[in-house]
């Protein structure tokens, strides 16, 4: 592993076994020069290499991503409207971490909805800090709905996509505090 080769003081340690023996996910953590990197996976050799790669990610610059480039000292492009807004790999893995966390927090005990599901959600941050970030919607739909299920009376939603879902979320949380800042003057 590229992160023994790199570094000295490598530790790792499962921290968090959640769910049924059939649909269990696990949590390491690497630390490396008292720092510390999380990493989830259904299983603790998967979970151990997403805690490498975000090691790696955050202390090196090294992304496994093939869309991503590694940039060094390359400020976000906050106010230029024609660049597109990419955040770090490392943005993506936490957001991607804190939507799949709340999701399992939903699901706790009901474990056999979450197989086969596509799962989507929005995170809001204020001023780019992860320490505080709020999920505002988790959700998960299908990619296809097969043929014996399509419905012609209205029986089946056809397009349940988990992103479209989540997006529907997000709308319904504006409009509530858009209505809370003119009916009550405060926002949540």
């Amino acid at each position: 592993m590229l992160l023994y080769e790199l570094f000295n003081d490598v530790n790792f340690e499962c921290i968090n076994i959640d769910g049924a023996q059939n649909n269990c996910r696990f949590k390491m953590t690497v630390t490396i020069n008292e720092k510390k990197f999380d990493g989830t996976g259904p299983s603790k050799k998967t979970a151990k290499n997403a805690a490498a790669k975000a090691a790696l990610a955050s202390l090196c610059n090294i992304s496994y991503s093939p869309m991503v480039v590694p940039q060094k000292n390359v400020p976000l492009p906050i106010d230029d409207k024609s660049s597109s807004m990419e955040l770090p790999q490392i943005h993506a893995d936490t957001i991607g971490r804190l939507v799949l966390e709340k999701f399992m927090e939903v699901i706790k005990g009901q474990e056999a909805y979450s197989r086969r599901k596509v799962l989507a959600g929005i995170v809001m941050t204020e001023n780019m800090n992860f320490c505080e970030a709020k999920v505002i919607s988790v959700s998960t739909g299908t990619k296809c709905v097969s043929g014996e299920h399509m419905s012609v009376n209205g029986a089946v939603l056809n397009d349940s996509h988990a992103e479209i879902v989540s997006r529907r979320c997000l709308l319904k949380y504006l409009y509530a505090q858009l209505d809370l800042q003119c009916n009550q003057g405060i926002v949540v």
